[in-house]
């Protein structure tokens, strides 16, 4: 599998899921969008189709505990995609004792689609002093995307059929995220957060037919409309949203 290191910054958005504070907390919340991003499909580095997401909405939560100087965020993301097909024409050169290394040959068809609501709630997270107005948290958390899955393997002059719902891990957040409380406590600002994955993308379907074929199929997430950083590097679109931050209005 190749090694596929992306760091996609979205704007985010969802129907957000409300915490209630207590003694000195403060509740802030957003409405936020969305953007469009995809998960493309890998069969052991040969490229295939992807899903789409669909753009939509969601409501962020931040409660901040002046006392314990912790911040948290929460809410729900709703992921929606249509149903996408992709194949993959598969050439592999296999041995099955007795018998001597052969090539077999087969198309594995996928049919794939995502619809789902995702809650998130980072907990508690401390903060960290950076300068006057401005602080930092790690606000990563691991998220499962839930995928619906069909496929249709030939080789070999026989067909193999299945269906299957894997789950594809996701970090949301950012290790240091930036809240400015320039005009804290009457509202706050801070900086978007991103999606990413591993290195090596996710493993959802590994199947292996009695002549030898072995399929393995994997997702990375991909941003739709906007180029992409790689891990020691930072996405434009980051910078950008690190400049335009969000602002939360006290409830």
């Amino acid at each position: 599998m190749k090694k596929s290191k992306l760091i996609s910054t979205i704007v985010c958005g969802i129907i957000g899921i409300g915490i209630q504070a207590t003694g000195n907390c403060q509740t802030y919340q957003m409405p936020e969008l969305l953007n469009g991003f995809d998960f493309r499909f890998y069969d052991q580095n040969i490229l295939g189709g992807s899903i789409t997401i669909a753009p939509s909405t969601f409501t962020e939560t931040v409660v901040i505990d002046p006392t314990a100087q912790t911040i948290e965020e929460s809410g729900t993301l709703t992921l929606n995609s249509s149903v996408i097909q992709t194949s993959f024409n598969e050439s592999q050169i296999v041995q099955i004792f007795p018998n001597p290394p052969m090539t077999v040959t087969g198309i594995l068809t996928l049919s794939a689609s995502i619809s789902a609501s995702v809650s998130f709630d980072t907990g508690p997270r401390a903060l960290t002093y950076r300068s006057p107005g401005s602080w930092s948290f790690n606000s990563e958390v691991s998220l499962g995307v839930p995928i619906n899955l069909s496929y249709s393997l030939v080789t070999g002059g026989n067909t193999y059929t299945g269906s299957l719902h894997p789950t594809a891990g996701v970090i949301f957040g950012y290790f240091s995220q930036i809240l400015d409380t320039a005009n804290y406590p009457s509202s706050i600002a801070v900086s978007g957060p991103s999606i990413r994955v591993p290195e090596n993308g996710q493993t959802i379907l590994d199947i292996t037919t009695p002549n030898g074929l072995d399929s393995v199929v994997a997702v990375v997430p991909e941003p739709s409309s906007i180029s992409i950083g790689v891990l020691g590097g930072i996405s434009l679109l980051f910078i950008l949203q690190m400049r335009k931050r969000k602002d939360y209005q006290r409830s």
